[in-house]
C-alpha cells in the first residue's frame, strides 16, 4: 500500500465519526462549502431577521405591530388588523440599514504534523484589525383593500433576510470567512374577517425566496506542510513544487458557492378590541421548510492539487453541487396597544422565535452521497419591545421605542460571521400628513454593539489546518422612509 492510501485510510478514520453515509472523504468541516451557506441563510433569518420591514414601525421598535393596525403594514405584522383599515391604502418604505463590524483576530496555520495525532502550528500572517462597513437598501410595499365592513384583504411584499459582509483575502479569518451575503424575498396574500365589534381574525399564504453566497479561503500551505511531514508527498517537498509557506496567504485555494430555494408558509392572527382605546393582537407565522441548492466551485492551485486530493477528492478545482434542508422557524408576536389621550399612546410587544429546533445542518454532497452534520444547539429566543407616541397637532406624530433580544446562538457556535451578541436598540420617528390622503413617515434606530469572542477551527491535518481567535464588535444604523396614500371611497 503506497503512502497517500495509507493517509486516506487514515482520514477515514479519523472523520467516520462525524459523518452519516461519509463514503471516505477526509473533509475539514469548512471545505463543505454549503455549510456555510446555510449557518448564512439561518442566521440572517431571525439570528437575526431584518426588522426594518416598516418606517412607521421603525421609529417605535417594533413595540405593537400586532395591535396598533393603523395603516397598510398591518397585512405583514398582523393580517386580523385588516378589518380596521376603512379606505384603501398603499404604502410604500425604503429602509437604509447601515453596518460597521470591527475585528481584532489572530490565528495559527498547521506547520508541521509530528503523528497521526499530534502536530505543530505557526502564526497565520496577514491582516488582523479590518473594519468593514456595508450598508443594505431594503424595499418594502403593503397594500389595505377593505371589502364591505366585515371584509378585507392585503398584500405585503418586503426584504425580512438580508445580510453581508466582505474580508480581504489576506485577513488573518480568511479560512472561515471572507465574503458572505444572503437575500430574501416575502410575498404574502392575506385576508381578514370582523367576527365582532371587537373581535377579527386574519391569515394568508406567504411565498419566500432565499438566495445566498459565500466565500472563504482553503489553508493549501498549511495542508501541503501537514502531508510532507507526514511523508505523505512521494518526495517531493512543498517548496519544491511551489507552494508558500505555512502561514502566508501565497499558496492559497478558495472556494464561493451559491444557493436558492422557494418555498411557502402561512400566518394567522387575531385582534380583540376592548374598546376604541384598547387592543390586544397575536400573529403566528410558521415555519417554512427550505431545500437549498447549491454549487459549489472549489479553486486550488494546479501544483498542489496531486497532494491535496490524496486529502480529500473534494480538494482539486472543479464545480460539485449540494442540498441541504433548511427550516425558518416560526414565530409568535403578542402586542397591546392603548391610547392613553388624544395625544399620547403606549403599546409593547413580546416576539418568540422557536430556534430551538436549528439542532445541525445535513448537507448532502450529490456527486458522492455524503452526508456532513454539524452541530448548532440554538436557543428559543424572546424579543421584547416598548414603545409610544405622541400627536403634537393634527400634522405631526412624534413616537420613540427601546427593544432587547437575548441571543440564541450559544458561544460554541459563534462564527466570524455572524458573532452576534443580545440585542439592544433604540428608536425614534415621527410621522407628517400634509393632506387626508397622503402620511409620511420616517423613523430612526441605533443597535447597541455586538460585542463578542470567537474561536473557530483545528489546526490538525484532519480538521482546517488553521484556527482563529476573533473580538468582533458590530453595531447597526437604520434609517427608514415611507409614504402612506390612501384611495378610494
Amino acid at each position: 500500500m503506497n503512502k497517500n492510501k495509507k493517509l486516506a485510510n487514515a482520514c477515514r478514520s479519523k472523520n467516520s465519526h462525524n459523518t452519516k453515509g461519509d463514503k471516505g472523504l477526509c473533509t475539514p468541516s469548512k471545505m463543505l462549502a454549503i455549510s456555510a451557506l446555510l449557518v448564512s441563510g439561518q442566521l440572517s433569518a431571525q439570528g437575526y431577521y431584518v426588522d426594518e420591514q416598516s418606517a412607521k414601525r421603525l421609529g417605535d421598535a417594533f413595540s405593537g405591530g400586532a395591535a396598533e393596525a393603523e395603516d397598510a403594514s398591518t397585512a405583514f405584522y398582523n393580517p386580523a388588523g385588516l378589518s380596521r383599515i376603512k379606505q384603501s391604502e398603499l404604502v410604500v418604505n425604503l429602509s437604509l440599514l447601515n453596518t460597521q463590524t470591527d475585528v481584532s483576530a489572530t490565528g495559527s496555520s498547521l506547520d508541521q504534523m509530528t503523528s497521526l495525532n499530534t502536530y505543530t502550528t505557526t502564526p497565520l500572517q496577514g491582516d488582523g484589525s479590518p473594519s468593514v462597513s456595508e450598508v443594505f437598501a431594503l424595499p418594502s410595499i403593503y397594500l389595505a383593500l377593505p371589502q364591505y365592513d366585515q371584509l378585507a384583504f392585503g398584500l405585503s411584499i418586503n426584504a425580512p433576510y438580508a445580510s453581508g459582509t466582505e474580508f480581504n483575502r489576506d485577513f488573518v479569518g480568511r479560512y472561515f470567512s471572507i465574503e458572505s451575503e444572503i437575500a430574501g424575498i416575502n410575498v404574502g396574500f392575506m385576508a381578514s374577517l370582523k367576527l365582532s365589534d371587537q373581535l377579527s381574525i386574519g391569515g394568508g399564504v406567504n411565498m419566500q425566496r432565499v438566495s445566498a453566497s459565500i466565500e472563504q479561503g482553503i489553508n493549501v500551505a498549511g495542508f501541503c506542510s501537514g502531508a510532507e511531514s507526514l511523508g505523505f508527498t512521494g518526495g517531493n517537498t512543498c517548496s519544491g513544487i511551489g507552494i508558500g509557506a505555512p502561514g502566508t496567504s501565497s499558496s492559497d485555494g478558495y472556494f464561493k458557492v451559491k444557493g436558492h430555494d422557494t418555498d411557502y408558509g402561512f400566518t394567522a392572527g387575531v385582534l380583540y378590541e376592548f374598546n376604541e382605546n384598547t387592543r390586544i393582537g397575536m400573529n403566528f407565522r410558521s415555519k417554512i421548510e427550505h431545500t437549498l441548492e447549491g454549487s459549489a466551485n472549489f479553486t486550488i492551485p494546479a501544483n498542489a492539487e496531486a497532494i491535496l486530493s490524496a486529502l480529500d477528492p473534494n480538494l482539486t478545482t472543479h464545480a460539485t453541487s449540494g442540498t441541504v434542508e433548511l427550516v425558518t422557524p416560526e414565530t409568535l408576536s403578542i402586542s397591546g396597544f392603548h391610547q392613553i389621550n388624544e395625544r399620547w399612546y403606549v403599546q409593547a410587544d413580546a416576539n418568540w422565535t422557536n430556534w430551538s429546533r436549528f439542532k445541525s445542518i445535513d448537507i448532502v454532497l450529490e456527486d458522492t452521497g455524503s452526508v456532513l452534520s454539524t452541530p448548532q444547539h440554538w436557543n428559543d429566543s424572546w424579543r421584547l419591545a416598548l414603545g409610544g407616541g405622541l400627536k403634537l397637532n393634527p400634522e405631526w406624530t412624534l413616537r420613540a421605542g427601546i427593544a432587547f433580544e437575548k441571543t440564541p446562538i450559544p458561544d460554541q457556535t459563534a462564527s466570524i460571521d455572524f458573532a452576534f451578541d443580545d440585542y439592544k436598540a433604540l428608536s425614534v420617528g415621527f410621522s407628517y400628513e400634509p393632506s387626508e390622503t397622503i402620511v409620511v413617515d420616517a423613523g430612526l434606530q441605533h443597535t447597541l454593539s455586538f460585542d463578542r469572542n470567537v474561536s473557530q477551527g483545528n489546526a490538525s491535518i484532519f480538521g482546517d489546518a488553521a484556527t482563529t481567535e476573533s473580538h468582533i464588535e458590530t453595531q447597526y444604523t437604520s434609517l427608514a422612509v415611507g409614504l402612506r396614500w390612501k384611495f378610494g371611497e
